[in-house]
């Protein structure tokens, strides 16, 4: 069994859920940790104001593996998303009346992996890379509405509206995607070592097609963007017939 923990502050979900398996894992039954963490630019104004966007996210996935030797394998992840974000009612004066949550959840992109290491396992111990390519079906749904508030300046009122949530919250984007994945690896004592780990999702569509609700021609139509995630971090694994490993 292969139980991965993950506190997730809002990352693309290609970018962070295709990745490699810890080599900790890779021949016996663990248990791991991962904790990752985003950092980014802080409006401080919006947060004195009031109208800070926040999006809490929740992520399950399901993993299934097959390895048909100890250096080639094949991961087939199946994910559900479910997010949450706040935000605010105006009036014509931007002055805010109301904070209001949208919702969105449901399945995600469905990944398909392989993944190979350039080196024997076996005779490779102490270091080695593990690369990975794959595709991500556009299985998510793209257009998921939801409830909103906003202010009728006929009626000076607020008023309900259904309509297409932000982009940020989708549980999809509409876009296969082509999947590069790498992952190496030194060991720095018997049970800690040091990893790399970086992914690149390409998209070759631009655009789903579904309609954001925003003001600005320019951003009128929803996106399908490339996305990319890198990670350094060291693996610790203790015990030895049950092994239990923390990444950070």
């Amino acid at each position: 069994p292969d139980l991965v923990v993950e506190a997730v502050a809002q990352i693309r979900n290609r970018a962070e859920r295709i990745r490699a398996r810890p080599p900790v894992c890779q021949h016996r039954p663990c248990v791991g940790l991962l904790v990752a963490l985003r950092i980014a630019e802080e409006q401080h104004e919006r947060r004195h104001e009031g109208s800070e966007v926040i999006n809490p996210s929740n992520f399950a996935d399901l993993s299934l593996t097959y390895a048909f030797n100890n250096r080639y394998s094949m991961a087939l992840v199946v994910p559900w998303v479910a997010h949450d974000r706040s935000q605010v009612v105006r009036a014509t004066d931007r002055t805010i009346l109301r904070p209001f949550h949208t919702q969105a959840s449901g399945l995600g992109a469905v990944g398909l992996m392989g993944y190979g290491w350039l080196g024997d396992p076996a005779t490779h111990r102490r270091g080695n890379v593990l690369l990975g390519f794959g595709i991500e079906a556009p299985t998510g749904d793209k257009d998921v509405r939801d409830t909103f508030l906003a202010y009728d300046t006929a009626t000076r009122s607020i008023v309900q509206q259904r309509r297409t949530v932000d982009q940020s919250i989708q549980p999809g984007d509409g876009g296969w995607a082509v999947v590069f994945d790498v992952y190496a690896q030194t060991a720095l004592t018997k049970n800690i070592s040091a990893f790399l780990n970086g992914s690149y999702a390409v998209t070759p569509e631009e655009k789903s097609g579904v309609a954001t609700f925003r003001s600005s021609p320019f951003e009128s139509i929803m996106s399908i963007s490339d996305s990319y995630m890198a990670r350094a971090g060291f693996d610790v694994s203790f015990g030895a017939a049950r092994p239990v490993s923390l990444s950070l």
